[in-house]
């Protein structure tokens, strides 16, 4: 399945494939979910929920958020790890989904 959940009034793109335990697979920064394809579409016996977080890939930024945190840049928004661990839940209420195991990278 690939779907738009709305979270605060903003579209979360996600993709929700698989049957069994559920891995949702989170992507680095400045990339989107397909950063995962290539390892998703080889597994077998997981569910694979794959969203872009806010402000990636077909997710948008939303309005609202605080601004001023970058010097050079003072009206670009914030992410927060809060915001983002929200967008989360929000997603895993809408697919109805009680526990998962979290992947995830860095590029730093």
């Amino acid at each position: 399945m690939n779907g738009i959940s709305l979270v605060d009034g903003s579209g979360l793109g996600f993709t929700d494939a698989g049957t069994g335990p559920v891995v949702v697979f989170l992507h680095p920064t400045p990339l989107d979910r397909d950063f995962w394809r290539p390892l998703t579409r080889e597994l077998a016996g997981i569910r694979s929920v794959v969203p872009d977080l806010r402000g990636h890939g077909v997710s948008e930024l939303g309005t609202g958020l605080p601004v001023g945190a970058f010097s050079l840049v003072p009206d670009a928004s914030v992410l927060t790890m809060e915001q983002l661990a929200a967008d989360l839940l929000a997603l895993m209420d809408k697919l109805s989904l009680r526990r998962a195991v979290f992947a995830g990278c860095s590029m730093a």
